[in-house]
């Protein structure tokens, strides 16, 4: 077998694929011989067919499945012996391949269109990344006790929505009728000033639109609204429409005993100054939580940045973007394809990094990943369970892992090689840290949130 690569670019080139009987033969022999002891055909004894009959029968159809299967093999070798950073699949001549007469012919030739990334190297050493340090100021400590009095006053169901109330309903992706239609809640105080008034008015069974992209504050809020982790929203676009079923106003719960009680239990916190410091602290909490959320964006954005990467442009257009693409899609071909090449960037710098790290992702790793998980979710709902949570996280992670054929165990797997490479990347790049107040980082995502 002649395996060759005519380079039509640094990115781009021909594989030529040659083989002849020599290649193949013993293979297809092989395949005959198995299937004259296992068929059942009529007027033979079981595996006593000959296997001149069988070759007449399917010998064509044998031989074909033998050759592409040792092509496929080859080209797999190939790749992998010369370290080639193959971008999709090499995609065959098919025009050539209908010509090969398989019954005649005994030897054949294949084309692949085969692209691939050019080499390329990174120094993260060179690199500065902030990473901000918000701090909780009494705007932003106020804010968090307004929302803890709503959540606990008193709620009614008005036939008409105003500011800052919550609409209850079900959203779907616009123009998308295989989409799924999920519950969701819409809060109108997540959602930017210059977009509430297209939320104010509205009554139960209304149909509004939302924007995901220009509807929300910061991530948190789009989270909110999806129900979606923040590390899951990364590529969320498009426009969904929500249809309200309900509206949920909350009047705020008065600052007093009761309310202390039904937060924290009865007679831990007594006073005022109590409770503000306990929000304090739940702020932090979250302050750091938001804090690492963005350092670890920011971080995997510097590091796209700065490697410069080749890759085949009009290899990803033509046969990766356009023939997978919505026809509404076709018209936004260069921005698309700017997000699909960052992508491509990342899991070639990914793979890369941990490479030259001898790196790799346990099993361990991703238990682990998933027990965090739970462990942030199931503190919000129980946050006094202690031990007893840490018992029962073990168990559900595990189940978790086990689920949807393994696509959750994946998913986890790919965060925690993300998370493996910005701790890396992290060690080396010079950090800048700044210290800014929770409500000026607000308004700061707030305006980046309108310029994006």
């Amino acid at each position: 077998m002649d395996i060759t690569l005519d380079k039509k670019s640094n990115t781009e080139g021909l594989l030529h694929v040659k083989l002849n009987e020599a290649d193949y033969g013993l293979k297809v022999d092989d395949k005959l011989k198995e299937y004259s002891k296992t068929a059942q055909i009529k007027g033979f004894r079981p595996g006593k067919v000959p296997k001149g009959v069988i070759k007449k029968m399917m010998g064509t159809s044998i031989l074909i499945d033998q050759v592409n299967e040792l092509v496929q093999n080859e080209i797999y070798n190939y790749i992998d012996s010369n370290d080639i950073q193959v971008i999709g699949q090499p995609i065959i001549n098919r025009d050539k391949a209908s010509d090969i007469n398989w019954e005649t012919q005994k030897e054949f030739e294949f084309e692949y269109r085969m692209a691939w990334a050019a080499d390329f190297a990174y120094d993260f050493e060179k690199e500065e990344v902030v990473k901000y340090k918000i701090l909780p100021d009494a705007e932003s400590i106020k804010m968090a006790v307004d929302e803890v009095r709503r959540q606990n006053g008193k709620v009614t169901n008005p036939d008409s929505s105003e500011d800052g109330d919550v609409l209850l309903g079900h959203m779907k992706l616009k123009d998308d009728e295989d989409a799924a239609e999920v519950e969701s809640v819409l809060s109108l105080e997540r959602v930017k000033e210059d977009k509430r008034a297209i939320y104010i008015g509205v009554k139960a069974g209304d149909v509004v639109e939302v924007d995901i992209e220009d509807t929300f504050n910061t991530p948190n809020d789009v989270s909110y609204f999806t129900g979606l982790k923040l590390d899951e929203l990364e590529g969320l676009q498009g426009v969904y429409t929500f249809k309200v079923d309900k509206i949920h106003r909350n009047d705020l719960a008065e600052i007093d005993q009761e309310l202390f009680d039904k937060l924290y239990g009865e007679g831990k916190v007594t006073s005022q100054e109590e409770f503000e410091e306990k929000m304090r602290e739940k702020l932090v909490e979250r302050l750091e939580y938001e804090m690492e959320y963005r350092f670890n964006s920011d971080l995997k954005d510097k590091i796209i940045a700065s490697v410069d990467i080749e890759l085949p442009e009009d290899f990803l257009k033509e046969e990766i973007f356009k023939p997978n693409a919505q026809e509404e899609d076709l018209d936004k071909v260069d921005e698309m394809m700017s997000y699909y090449a960052s992508q491509i960037k990342w899991d070639l710098i990914k793979a890369r990094v941990l490479k030259d790290a001898n790196v790799e992702v346990q099993y361990e790793d991703v238990l682990a990943k998933a027990k965090e998980l739970f462990r942030r979710q199931m503190a919000q709902y129980m946050p006094n369970m202690g031990d007893e949570l840490e018992e029962r996280l073990h168990a559900v992670a595990v189940n978790y892992l086990q689920e949807q054929e393994g696509k959750n165990y994946q998913n986890l797997h790919d965060q925690v090689k993300d998370d493996k490479v910005l701790v890396i990347a992290g060690e080396k790049m010079a950090v800048n840290t700044k210290e800014i107040e929770a409500s000026a980082y607000q308004k700061m995502m707030e305006e980046q949130a309108k310029k994006s």
